[in-house]
């Protein structure tokens, strides 16, 4: 009985020790695999201190691996406005037993300060039926956020264009579109004059009185005007731009800018300019966007100058009418009077 016993408890320890193997092995993989995902995986334990993330979480944090594994906990991660509710989705988990729920959407807290919107997926981990620890995965989705933006700005622009008639309504419109889409704060809106081709500022956003004075307008024989003629868009830091650059601008501490001529029947009718006091370069995924407003912007200054040469044109003919002596009408099939000179309304 006693060696019987003696075998079984060497079998016993064999198959833990085999399991505790297995699991080291599972666990090597894991973390082999999780250090080549492009999003951050972490792990908590019951509390939410942290006790494993792979390397990508150190880079979007900021934070070395010492302090990952240091006692931090993973409500630091999170921006003070969301604490309490990312502190109850915890708490959750754990009393749902581990029952998976939608991801959930949070602004997440850097080292630095700065914050970024994040999608959180949870799982729990259990061991002997019991949960031992929560894993996280986190992804990025600043990106997503600024195409969302993107998009319903469009669509609010669009829907806009179709009920303003004015030339300065629409380009203001337009340009705090633009900006906005951008995430820049300021700018302008040129046009092109039909009769010298000198370029002209109409509309702006956040510049300074001494700064418009200076780049109001610039006659057609300018390298600020040749720029824009040239028809090709440009993204630089302000001071790359190729511009001719006033002293006075250099008060006005802009940093990065986008030069965009705005085509209309292959003929620049118009400017786009789009700046920043403080960031240096233009979000790539803002650039078409932009171009797609220039593109909006153009069809918008053409349709007013339709609807401006149009008024004209019947102002002319009522003028041209009235001044005629003859009785006219206009009638509709039905007899409807829809016109008449100032002769046939004295006369009857």
């Amino acid at each position: 009985g006693t060696i019987v016993g003696a075998i079984e408890s060497i079998r016993e320890i064999t198959e833990r020790k085999q399991a505790e193997v297995a699991l080291n092995e599972s666990e090597k993989r894991f973390r082999e695999l999780s250090d080549l995902l492009p999003q951050v995986v972490y792990e908590t334990d019951t509390r939410g201190n942290l006790i494993y993330a792979n390397h990508i979480a150190f880079d979007l944090f900021g934070y070395s691996l010492e302090e990952f594994r240091g006692g931090l906990n993973v409500m630091q991660m999170l921006a003070p406005g969301d604490r309490e509710r990312g502190a109850a989705a915890f708490r959750a988990i754990f009393e749902g037993k581990g029952k998976k729920g939608p991801a959930q959407e949070y602004e997440a807290l850097r080292k630095d300060g700065r914050t970024f919107p994040i999608s959180i997926y949870s799982s729990v981990v259990f061991v002997d039926g019991r949960i031992t620890r929560l894993r996280e995965n986190i992804v990025n989705i600043t990106e997503k956020k600024q195409q969302d933006h993107i998009l319903k700005t469009q669509l609010n622009l669009g829907l806009a264009l179709q009920t303003i008639r004015g030339l300065n309504e629409t380009l203001v419109t337009c340009l705090d579109a633009a900006i906005g889409i951008a995430d820049m704060d300021s700018g302008g809106i040129y046009l092109v004059s039909e009769r010298d081709g000198s370029v002209d500022l109409i509309v702006s956003r956040n510049l300074g009185d001494e700064f418009l004075k200076s780049a109001s307008h610039y006659p057609e024989s300018s390298t600020n005007a040749g720029i824009v003629m040239a028809g090709k868009p440009i993204y630089v830091q302000y001071h790359k731009t190729g511009t001719d650059h006033h002293p006075l601008w250099t008060q006005e501490h802009l940093r990065a800018a986008a030069i965009i001529p705005i085509i209309c029947n292959n003929k620049v009718i118009s400017c786009l300019n789009i700046s920043s006091h403080t960031v240096d370069e233009f979000p790539a995924n803002a650039r078409v966007a932009l171009e797609t407003i220039a593109i909006q912007i153009g069809a918008a200054i053409e349709r007013i100058r339709a609807d401006e040469a149009l008024t004209e044109s019947e102002e002319r003919f009522r003028s041209v009418i009235n001044d005629q002596t003859d009785l006219i009408a206009r009638f509709c099939p039905d007899g409807i009077i829809t016109f008449v000179n100032e002769a046939y309304r004295s006369y009857f």
